[in-house]
Parts: structure tokens; C-alpha cells; sequence
């Protein structure tokens, strides 16, 4: 797929970005605002993403679980708790230890591969593999 080519998986999705590290984040902010997606927040840590989760509900997500020194799982609980279909994403790949109630949840490695990302975010809003449904 091309970069600038409109993915329904994306299109039209306001979409939370989770990354401590600046030019990764921007990286993916381009790569799905290139794909159609209406528009992305980018947070650096897990006290901005619950911040803006008090007033903000985003459609998807993407999440880095290994923020510098700590881990994004009380954002991905709330992320659950909206029912807000996400993917981790990380350098670890599928080698990421998660929490158990984490497990069904899709994983994109580092550095991003634009149909990997597209095919895990369409896994996740079909909420496939969830180890524990959130609804």
C-alpha cells in the first residue's frame, strides 16, 4: 500500500498515539494521517493519555507499553474500559511481556510496517483474540 493511500481500516478515525519517543510518534501520526484517519492526538506518557482520555474518546489507539519507565497498562485498561479497539507497539515484538488480561491484544513491532499496523488495528476492531472482552 501506498503511503498516501486512504485505508478504510483508518479513515475517518481519530486516532490516540502513545510514544515517548518523538520522532517515532510523528512517524506514525503521518503514516495514518496519510491513510485517511480524521485525526491524531499524541501523548508521551501514561498521566497525558489518561488526561486526555477524561475528554477525549478516540476510535482507535496505538500504544507503546514500554514508556521509558513505565509501562501504559492503566492506559490500556481505560482504553478497555471505553471500549476503544487498540494495538500495542513496541520494539520487543512478539516477544512483549504483557499481563495476562493484555494477552489477546494485538502487537505491531518496531519500526512500523504500514500493512502490519493496518492488518493488527483492523484485528483489534473486530476484537479478535481478546483475552477478556471489555464490553
Amino acid at each position: 500500500m501506498i503511503r498516501d493511500e486512504k485505508s478504510p481500516v483508518v479513515a475517518g478515525q481519530d486516532i490516540l498515539i502513545v510514544e515517548d519517543q518523538a520522532l517515532i510518534a510523528l512517524d506514525v501520526e503521518g503514516l495514518l494521517l496519510g491513510l485517511g484517519a480524521r485525526e491524531c492526538w499524541m501523548v508521551p506518557s501514561v498521566a497525558e493519555a489518561l488526561t486526555l482520555l477524561e475528554t477525549t474518546k478516540p476510535t482507535l489507539a496505538v500504544v507503546d507499553f514500554n514508556l521509558g519507565h513505565e509501562t501504559a497498562e492503566v492506559v490500556a485498561d481505560k482504553l478497555g474500559a471505553l471500549a476503544v479497539p487498540f494495538v500495542f507497539f513496541t520494539g520487543y515484538g512478539e516477544d512483549l511481556r504483557v499481563p495476562e488480561r493484555f494477552r489477546g491484544i494485538p502487537i505491531v513491532s518496531k519500526p512500523v510496517v504500514t500493512e502490519t499496523l493496518l492488518a493488527k488495528l483492523a484485528q483489534a476492531q473486530l476484537g479478535r483474540g481478546m483475552a477478556r472482552p471489555y464490553q
